[in-house]
């Protein structure tokens, strides 16, 4: 343990320990090392001013003993004296650091947290792009009319068609549904990214741990390529006819029945697989980057 770790508590006891246990030697010192006798209170008071170095000069040492250890304790004395003094001032220093420490992180986080509620604003089309994309994917363009712009959380494997669907919102001329979805999941992952990156969410972990679970769900993504693939195909091509004229008699796990079951159709269901998943995540990101937003000023 070094010195300026101990305690103000420690040498303060040891203060008056030391007052004490001299008064007692004091006490009972032989007769003749004084210049009289002591009572425990005149112990006790001689003690005091030796310590404190006052010296009234009423109590006298009359023996070379008894001076080495009045000696002793005025020295011992002055350590403590000098040990507490240093240690009262670093707990004081100490204190004041730890509040400027505490007052500059939370002005470093009000800072980030303001900039992050900044940048959530400024994304916002960024989710309901892709809150639209969720939509439209799950739902066949037929059955699109005054629905809300959401997942359709009650679709069926077969309602998957509509990725194939025309996107209504997005680029001029024609695009597929799940072509608009994959280029808005490409610009949210990027802004993910971005905000991990850039932002500390070391004090939002929910935050953390749904973006990074978003992006690992978008990493794992192995229906991509070939879902982009047969959408080149829109709207007439062979494969897309095929996979129509399959998801209209498919049943919600006919994928575990081998007899039924074609393999054109495993993208579509590897992707049935993960939609409900990433939706969430994507919901939780939005409303917790909203929750955050509404409690910086």
């Amino acid at each position: 343990m070094s010195i300026n770790s101990i305690s103000v508590k420690k040498l303060v006891t040891s203060y008056f320990v030391c007052i004490i246990l001299f008064a007692l030697v004091y006490y009972f010192s032989p007769k003749g090392f004084l210049n009289q006798e002591l009572s425990f209170i005149n112990a006790i008071y001689f003690s005091v001013v030796t310590i404190t170095t006052l010296g009234y000069g009423d109590i006298l040492p009359k023996s070379d003993a008894i001076q080495l250890v009045i000696s002793v304790q005025a020295l011992l004395g002055l350590v403590i004296l000098g040990l507490l003094i240093n240690a009262a001032w670093s707990s004081y220093v100490e204190r004041i650091e730890q509040k400027t420490e505490q007052r500059l992180i939370k002005q470093t986080q009000l800072i980030n947290d303001r900039k992050l509620k900044a940048y959530s604003n400024a994304i916002a089309w960024v989710f309901n792009n892709m809150r639209h994309s969720f939509f439209e994917v799950t739902t066949p363009v037929k059955e699109r009319e005054k629905k809300p712009l959401e997942l359709n959380e009650n679709y069926n494997e077969k309602d998957l068609i509509g990725m194939f669907d025309i996107s209504l919102k997005y680029k001029n001329g024609y695009c597929t549904s799940i072509e608009a979805y994959y280029d808005n999941e490409d610009t949210l992952v990027s802004e993910l990214k971005f905000i991990l990156a850039n932002f500390d969410l070391d004090h939002y972990p929910v935050l953390q741990k749904s973006i990074v679970g978003y992006l690992g769900a978008y990493f794992s993504d192995q229906s991509k390529g070939t879902l982009l693939l047969y959408s080149k195909n829109c709207p007439n091509g062979q494969e897309i006819r095929t996979i129509r004229e399959l998801l209209k008699n498919h049943k919600d796990g006919d994928q575990f029945d081998n007899e039924s079951f074609d393999s054109i159709l495993s993208p579509i269901l590897i992707f049935s697989l993960s939609i409900n998943h990433k939706y969430k995540l994507m919901t939780d990101i939005k409303d917790t980057l909203q929750s955050i937003g509404a409690k910086v000023t």
